[in-house]
């Protein structure tokens, strides 16, 4: 036995509504999008001094990069400007009260670590949701030339290796990577 299906006037109009709905949507979520207006990039005067950006952090690859950073501002006759960003957390206000304690040491140790070297070098905090975002942003307004970032070896600092790899791929200046070698460690049989 089979049952003939009679379809109703009213269920007919409210298929081809639903249908059309469907389309419309479709075609509003996949329509050719307006290209947005590109974020406006600061313009560095070709005159301009050249930086080499190096992000600090508490560690002594950090230091390591500082040192690096040093050698390259004086072969390419720049200055430093030693950054350090703290990660505030989304659920936080960007002014929230975050101890600035740790950061502002770690620059004061990355500065003694310049004197020596008789290069002009300038300090920055910045506050920031992402380190990668926060560094890119400091990189153009100082007109960076180059960016030195110290990581862990054998993935003890991933957040920092991570943070690396999406500077060179996101950042309009040339990025240099130091890893210091880890430790060997040999045991005797």
């Amino acid at each position: 036995m089979t049952t003939a299906i009679h379809p109703s006037t009213s269920g007919v109009v409210l298929a081809a509504t639903f249908t059309a709905a469907i389309v419309w949507v479709r075609m509003w979520l996949f329509r050719g999008r307006q290209p947005s207006a590109p974020v406006p990039q600061r313009q560095c005067p070709t005159e301009a001094t050249r930086v080499v950006l190096v992000p600090v952090t508490d560690s002594p690859n950090a230091d390591q990069a500082v040192r690096l950073a040093c050698l390259l501002a004086q072969e390419r006759a720049a200055e430093i400007l030693l950054a350090h960003v703290i990660v505030v957390p989304r659920s936080l206000p960007l002014d929230a009260f975050i101890a600035e304690t740790a950061a502002r040491l770690a620059l004061m140790r990355a500065r003694e670590i310049v004197l020596p070297y008789q290069i002009p070098v300038r300090t920055v905090i910045r506050r920031v949701r992402d380190a990668t975002s926060g560094l890119i942003a400091v990189a153009q307004e100082s007109c960076a030339d180059v960016i030195v970032v110290g990581v862990e070896p054998s993935g003890e600092g991933a957040d920092w290796s991570r943070t690396a790899e999406r500077l060179a791929q996101r950042t309009p200046c040339e990025v240099i990577v130091h890893r210091t070698p880890a430790l060997v460690q040999t045991t005797r049989r």
